[in-house]
This record gives C-alpha cells, structure tokens and sequence, in this order.
C-alpha cells in the first residue's frame, strides 16, 4: 500500500493528492494540460532525479478477451501496478501515466502511488497521441525519459536502473534501448534533445521510427533476459505471462 487518493479542487483545477504531496491528473486539451509543481534539480546529469519515466497506459486493449488487460491480476496486483512499481523502484521520477480508455479504473488500480496522471483524450488517435500527451507533461529541469509500455510487466527495476546508468555514462546525450541476443527490446530512453521529434509522430507511431532515424545516436544494453521482448496483448500472452511469474 503506498497511501490513499483524495480529489480536491482549486486554482489548479481537479487534483489528485497523494499523502498531503498534490499529484496533478490533467486532461489534454491540447492547450491546457496542467504541470505538477516540482523542485528545480541544479545538477544535470550527475543527479539522476531528472531522468523522468513516461508510462503509456491509453490503449483500449481491443486484443485482449479477457477485459481490460492493464488491470488484470499478476501475483495479486492488476498489471499496470506491477510496471508502474517497477518505474519507481529504479527511482524515475518524474513518473507520467498516460490514461485513455477506462482511466479512472487505472487511477484506482495505481492504488495512491506518487505518480502524475495525464489523461489523453485523443488516445484513439493512436500511440503517437500519448507520447505527446506525456512528454508535454514534463519538467524543463527533466534531460531524459524512459517511455515505458503498460503491459510488459516482466522487465525488472534492475534492467531499468542499468538503462539509466547506462544514459548518465553517456552523459545524458545517447538514445539507450535493451537488447537481446541482438534484438532492441523496450523500453527505450531518450534525451530531450529527441523529444520534438517525438511528440511531431502521427497515428499509430511509436518512438522505434526515431530510434531507427539515429541509430548512430544510440547505444544498445545487453541483457541476458527476453523479458524485455514480452508483452501483452492477448489471451495466451497473458497466460504465457503468468506461467513465467509463477516458475
């Protein structure tokens, strides 16, 4: 149990307040979204503080027969906790979750962790919509984020500790994606300086078409794990997900 979420208004609209800290939940509207107040970090790449994570959690898990794919149950928590604790275990911060389709159950399921709630009302538009929607909620102060899949629960905090460190080597300024056995896995962290490129991405379009346009600005982190191929779309991917938890 992280603590309890409460909504209170105020000049700042509608609001999610974790433990007295507001967390803000926005709604895109492509003019308006609101910016949770956060301190001013003064070191840049020494203090991993502001390497932020963008969790995309829009999606209306169409595949998926079984329901809502992001709240179905992994080890006693709904799918989308088991990423979004993950995030936080490896100390990304800010954490963005981008809602779409059935977000207040998202919200319940997050269950009052620290995280900012971005709705995207456009999530139908496609994949390219949240990845605007959450990096336009960002920081300044913020050099990098990791934007995260919602339903791939397998990759663990250590993997995503290692991406970053594996940034702060490079200074902050190479695109860094797992890989294994050769095959570039997810999730990937970018630098802002790529973030314009990002949020200009149409449709369905996710970050891989910018990651391939500079290669030679990216660095792969080996890992002895496919977690960081798995995800979940469908029934048997699920049932393969929780055969895997439970070896």
């Amino acid at each position: 149990m992280y603590g309890v979420w409460t909504e209170a208004s105020s000049v700042w609209g509608n609001r999610l307040v974790f433990s007295g800290y507001p967390v803000t939940s926005s709604i895109d509207n492509h003019e308006s979204n609101i910016a949770v107040p956060n301190p001013v970090i003064k070191d840049h790449v020494a203090n991993c503080s502001t390497v932020a994570a963008v969790v995309l959690a829009a999606g209306g898990s169409t595949r998926m027969q079984r329901g809502h794919k992001l709240l179905l149950p992994l080890q006693g928590h709904p799918m989308i906790a088991a990423v979004v604790d993950h995030v936080l275990a490896a100390d990304f911060r800010p954490l963005v979750v981008v809602t779409g389709f059935n977000g207040p159950a998202i919200i319940e399921a997050l269950d009052g962790r620290p995280v900012q709630v971005v709705a995207n009302r456009r999530w139908r538009q496609g994949l390219a919509s949240s990845l605007k929607v959450g990096l336009q909620a960002l920081p300044p102060e913020v050099y990098g984020a990791l934007l995260v899949l919602a339903d791939m629960p397998l990759v663990s905090a250590k993997t995503l500790k290692a991406l970053k460190e594996q940034f702060t080597r490079q200074d902050g300024d190479a695109i860094v994606y797992p890989a294994h056995q050769g095959r570039q896995g997810n999730p990937v962290l970018f630098p802002r300086r790529f973030f314009d490129e990002i949020m200009a991405l149409q449709g369905d379009q996710g970050a891989q078409g910018v990651l391939r346009r500079h290669a030679t600005d990216a660095v792969a982190l080996p890992v002895e794990s496919r977690t960081v191929l798995v995800d979940c779309d469908t029934d048997k991917d699920y049932a393969d997900l929780q055969l895997k938890i439970n070896m």
